[in-house]
């Protein structure tokens, strides 16, 4: 009876220990076909944020820098000028100059405050297109001598300003004699905007 039994246990025991090699076959199985199909949905997943990135990347490029000129960038009521025309045009009187681009989507928004502020504070704008200054697809300088003028502009208050911000649009610098004595980068709602033009002198 003893060696029936012994024989009995270890069938038992060889049967239990095949049924575990199974189970952990299958468990071995289930791992592998879950890791693949991870890395699979990550790979799909990363795919799918790169061409997202892609696609906001182009938009941005195309709206910052390489689209055609869109028919809302109407700078009609302004003058335009060049770099060098700004000490000669700020001479008599201190002049609101506006630095700016067609393919600046800020530029744009910020354009009707321009239009409106220059109505009612009964000022003429000059207006420097900077894309014609640096090629913003490229980031090169295209006019290094209209570039060095912009960037040697200065004022009591102003001494860093345009080495630091020149190249942001939209940007306003009212300037007399040379000098800059109000400024402002960047698009901002009307009622601000006039703060600047108000503490620099101007009144309606």
């Amino acid at each position: 009876m003893k060696t029936k039994d012994i024989e009995n246990l270890e069938k038992n025991f060889n049967k239990i220990a095949n049924l575990l090699k199974i189970i952990i076959g299958i468990l071995i199985i289930i791992c592998v076909v879950t890791i693949f199909g991870l890395s699979r949905l990550y790979s799909s997943n990363s795919n799918y944020s790169s061409s997202n990135t892609d696609s906001q990347d182009n938009s941005t490029s195309t709206d910052n820098g390489e689209s055609e000129e869109p028919a809302d960038y109407d700078v009609s009521m302004f003058e335009e000028i060049t770099a060098s025309d700004i000490k000669s045009k700020t001479n008599k009187s201190k002049q609101v100059i506006y630095v700016g681009r067609s393919t600046c989507s800020w530029c744009i928004k910020f354009l009707p405050n321009l239009q409106k502020a220059q109505e009612e504070y009964g000022y003429k704008t000059l207006y420097i297109d900077i894309a014609k200054i640096i090629d913003f697809s490229s980031s090169a300088i295209i006019d290094q001598s209209a570039y060095n003028t912009m960037t040697a502009l200065t004022g009591d208050d102003y001494e860093d300003y345009m080495d630091e911000e020149f190249g942001a649009t939209p940007m306003v610098l009212i300037v007399e004699k040379g000098k800059i004595i109000g400024a402002q980068t960047g698009y901002s709602e009307y009622d601000d905007f006039v703060k600047v033009l108000e503490d620099a002198g101007f009144k309606k």
